[in-house]
């Protein structure tokens, strides 16, 4: 019988109803989410107060990445590892991680294992982020919380134009299948993780409450997912300025307007 915290991710990642996935997720953040997971590697401390993560990742035969192995029990992961060093992480937690440093996940249970693709654990935390996200009121309320997100839209536009490593941002409202809404962006810059931080720390200054931001870049973004779509629509920015007066009097005098993308998850 696989380990509660692997059932319980294996019906999240399941193709299912709006209900089942629900309550997928529930039962997932209720015993897995947030879980202990055990994993080869070490911590070292910085003197200006960040913390390095070293990870031991193995080739796994099948998978395009590197993979980490995660164990939910730790003797377990005492008994493959031996003398190397353990830590204590979450899913969550790898999530993130892996959304900076690509690799896939193997879940090591002595019945059951489950491996994940990047993609996979990126759509996982999609999924985990948005079930806990406002709830929807329908299309009103989406263009609602664009209306309440002009001061970010304003803070970043000029962000952008300040910056000329930025290429292209674009930006649109998110409605998954009718749960929570969510703002998701697509940055294509130079230095982009320099810009992300900056934009990411924007958004905190004029978040809209109970909702946050997913923003990708040339790296992490999923050209097969929702990311593909939004970079289908007209950029919030582009450092391409337009040609003639008229053009340019009239992107001085627009306002950008956040697009709305209605997803089935």
């Amino acid at each position: 019988m696989p380990h509660p915290l692997i059932a319980n991710l294996q019906r999240v990642l399941q193709n299912q109803s709006e209900a089942e996935l629900s309550t997928a997720v529930a039962a997932f953040r209720q015993e897995g989410w947030s879980s202990p997971l055990w994993v080869a590697g070490s911590k070292e401390e910085h003197p200006n107060g960040q913390v390095g993560l070293h990870f031991s990742l193995k080739e796994l035969e099948g998978c395009e990445r590197p993979v980490l192995f995660a164990y939910p029990d730790e003797s377990q992961a005492q008994a493959d590892h031996g003398d190397e060093t353990l830590m204590c992480l979450t899913i969550g937690q790898l999530s993130l991680l892996a959304h900076e440093n690509p690799m896939d996940l193997a879940l090591i249970n002595a019945d059951d294992p489950l491996v994940l693709s990047h993609s996979e654990i990126l759509m996982v935390r999609d999924v985990m982020l948005l079930e806990s996200s406002q709830p929807y009121g329908g299309e009103r309320d989406a263009h609602l919380f664009g209306t309440n997100a002009g001061a970010f839209m304003k803070a970043a536009q000029q962000y952008c134009q300040a910056n000329s490593g930025v290429d292209t941002l674009h930006l649109a409202v998110l409605v998954p299948g009718g749960a929570p809404l969510r703002l998701c962006g697509v940055l294509n810059a130079s230095s982009a993780a320099v810009h992300t931080q900056a934009l990411q720390a924007l958004y905190a200054e004029h978040a809209v409450p109970g909702h946050a931001f997913m923003l990708f870049d040339n790296l992490n973004r999923d050209d097969d997912g929702m990311t593909s779509e939004l970079v289908k629509l007209a950029p919030f920015y582009t450092s391409q300025r337009p040609v003639g007066w008229w053009a340019r009097l009239r992107e001085r005098f627009s306002r950008p307007v956040l697009p709305i993308i209605e997803l089935q998850i």
